[in-house]
């Protein structure tokens, strides 16, 4: 009951928080205001993904994210093409087009491109269903960003308001094109929220980290976050630490042991929705 009522409070919490991030009219809001108004043009039914969302809940509205991912179920490559060509800035990972607008970067793809659609790893595509896709736990939220007068705005999720309660990094939906990726962003995304990661978790990091060179990881980080945020040495301490605490016979998520200086070093240099 108590869970229950910490996961209500939270889609509230995410509601009124995404309400306001939409609807303020500050003038550094105008062009993600202008890019997103192309999608009610043409009468597109659309989500906000991820990240974003994450960060709403998790550290309010006092970010200022710079890049968002959406998500369009009833539009084509070529439909986006058409009516966003005059901002992409190239093609994604996700199969659409990342766009600029002034100081935004927006991921936007259609939905029917998620690799696990495409893949057919999922028998239906649907927001509903997108949630399922996402790596990580934390990342499995998804909210409409055009709202119908007097009624709330949907809400998906798969596990993502519980793990803000358990604070464990978890996976949602495991397989993956990037283990890679995934590795560096779980770690990352661990020290950065300060949460566990789970003994599931750890065991894929471990395994998939014995067959991935450091030098790959660390070129990872440079294209993902256009920087290198754990050396080498220090990952590497991190997959030892991991390995040893799953040879112990315990039900225990996983605490990395971060220091001061690193967590300083990982807010001060993120971008809020990587």
């Amino acid at each position: 009951m108590i869970e229950s009522l910490a996961v209500n409070s939270n889609v509230t919490v995410l509601r009124e928080r995404l309400t306001r991030f939409l609807a303020n009219h500050a003038n550094w809001k105008i062009p993600l205001r202008s890019t997103l108004g192309r999608i009610q043009e043409n009468s597109w039914r659309a989500v906000i993904f991820g990240g974003v969302l994450r960060d709403l809940v998790v550290f309010g509205n006092t970010e200022i994210p710079r890049d968002i991912d959406v998500v369009i179920s009833d539009a084509n490559t070529r439909d986006l093409e058409a009516a966003f060509g005059d901002l992409i800035l190239s093609k994604n990972r996700f199969g659409g087009f990342r766009l600029r607008s002034a100081g935004w970067l927006i991921d936007m793809w259609a939905l029917g491109n998620t690799w696990a659609f495409r893949e057919r790893l999922r028998e239906t595509i649907s927001f509903e269903s997108l949630v399922h896709t996402t790596f990580l736990n934390v990342e499995a939220i998804a909210a409409e960003i055009q709202v119908q007068p007097g009624h709330p705005r949907t809400i998906y999720s798969a596990g993502f308001f519980e793990s803000l309660n358990d604070k464990v990094l978890d996976i949602n939906f495991e397989p993956n094109p990037n283990p890679d990726l995934c590795i560096v962003r779980s770690i990352t995304m661990a020290l950065r929220l300060n949460w566990s990661i789970s003994r599931r978790l750890g065991t894929y990091i471990v395994e998939h980290a014995s067959s991935i060179p450091l030098e790959r990881l660390t070129a990872i980080q440079e294209s993902h976050y256009g920087k290198v945020r754990i050396r080498q040495t220090r990952m590497l301490e991190y997959f030892e630490f991991i390995d040893r605490q799953l040879q112990v016979r315990s039900s225990d998520a996983i605490k990395l042991p971060a220091t001061e200086g690193e967590q300083l070093a990982l807010w001060k240099y993120w971008s809020p929705t990587c």
